[in-house]
């Protein structure tokens, strides 16, 4: 019973941010990834990423540079410079 109590908590929460959020058509921000694994240990990367509706992103990897990902919802690319 939890679950499903849960999942409407979800399904409501969903619901009011892309309500609140419904008449944005683009979005600049900058992130820090952080990820962790056993072989890797702890890798961080900062960038910039724009998103516009629909469906149309890129990421710009600035610390360390030279990574970028684009899709235009159809296709992705992705650069490295290495």
């Amino acid at each position: 019973m939890q679950a499903k109590a849960f999942a409407a908590d979800v399904d409501t929460v969903i619901k009011g941010v892309e309500s609140a959020y419904s008449d944005v058509t683009t979005l600049q921000a900058g992130f820090v990834q952080i990820s962790r694994s056993a072989a890797m240990g702890e890798t961080k990367q900062k960038g910039k990423v724009a998103l516009e509706r629909p469906r149309k992103m890129r990421w710009t990897f600035t610390q360390p540079p030279g990574k970028l990902f684009v899709t235009d919802g159809a296709t992705m690319w992705i650069w490295s410079k290495a």
